[in-house]
Formats: C-alpha cells, sequence, structure tokens
C-alpha cells in the first residue's frame, strides 16, 4: 500500500543458492492478487530476463525498463517468478503487515511452487 506516490524501479531478492544463472520473471497488477492467483489474466509482465543469482545473504537485484507507478492509498501487488528457490519470511497471518517505511507497507502474501499454480499453505513475504 503506497502511503504517497511512488515509482517501482527495482526490487531485490535473496536466493536459496548463489551462482546460479537463472530466468526471473516479474508481474504486477493493481489491487488485490487473491482472486488472480492462480491465473496470467490482469497480470502486466514487468521484467522477464536470465540473471545471476548472489549469494544465498546477499541481494540479487531486478531493475524494471519502466516504473510501477503506485498511487497514494493504493495497493500494488507482485508476483516474482525465479527458475531457484527464492528466499522467504515466514508469517503468521495472510495480510498482516510485514514492513513499512515513510513511501509504503507491505504485507504478507503467498509462497507458490510454481508459475500461477501450487500454494504453500503459509503465509510468506519476500526475504530482503
Amino acid at each position: 500500500e503506497a502511503l504517497r506516490d511512488i515509482a517501482v524501479n527495482w526490487l531485490h531478492y535473496h536466493s536459496w543458492e548463489g551462482g546460479v544463472n537463472q530466468t526471473v520473471q516479474v508481474y504486477t497488477r493493481r489491487g488485490d492478487y487473491m482472486r488472480y492467483h492462480n491465473n496470467s489474466d490482469g497480470w502486466q509482465l514487468v521484467y522477464d530476463d536470465m540473471l545471476v543469482s548472489k549469494r544465498r545473504h546477499e541481494s540479487t537485484v531486478v531493475e524494471f525498463d519502466n516504473p510501477v507507478i503506485i498511487e497514494v492509498n493504493s495497493t500494488q501487488s507482485f508476483y516474482i517468478h525465479a527458475e531457484n528457490s527464492l528466499l522467504f519470511d515466514q508469517g503468521t497471518s495472510e495480510g498482516t503487515l510485514y514492513s513499512r517505511n515513510s513511501e509504503l507497507k507491505l504485507y504478507y502474501g503467498r509462497a507458490k511452487l510454481g508459475l500461477f499454480r501450487d500454494w504453500f499453505q503459509q503465509p510468506y513475504a519476500l526475504y530482503g
């Protein structure tokens, strides 16, 4: 949730295994992801390229060609898919606050085993 108008130009993640060349895809959509988590309808692909993942506790940065604009008081969902496992922080309740700063609030969502399929049952937030 944006606390002011913001432009998201990049994100970073941590991989389970470093030094791996992998395809990374990032999708986004305005609003909540819940009714759209099992298919690609309404998701916009904002990144699709090969990256070499950093070591486990080092960030791998994904830079977008065009920023994702989030207007104040709006919610934007992101879906990150990588061939190599990503690291997550496990939460206790989906939709609860994970982190915040002066620009935005991040909430616990879900992790998946594959692209638009196979949800884990516990809520997770992308580690990093």
